[in-house]
């Protein structure tokens, strides 16, 4: 498989965006209930849920659950 130029610019942009205090999904998936309660409420993220926001912009899986946790809270029940 050979990769085209804009393939091998997302690498190197997606490896330039990592960092020492970044969270895999599993942890995330640990934070994420303080920090959608947070974000639904208006309220500032404090620094140790910044991992948690950082997360969200360079997973798309872990985006789109949140995504959706946020829409069900938003449903009537």
């Amino acid at each position: 498989m050979t990769l085209r130029d804009e393939h091998w610019r997302a690498l190197a942009r997606a490896l330039l965006a990592t960092c020492p205090d970044e969270i895999d999904c599993e942890e995330w998936l640990d934070r994420v209930g303080t920090y959608l309660e947070l974000v639904e409420a208006g309220r500032s993220i404090p620094d140790r849920l910044r991992p948690v926001a950082a997360h969200l912009q360079l997973c798309p899986g872990c985006a789109e659950e949140f995504e959706a946790m946020r829409e069900m809270l938003r449903e009537p029940g």
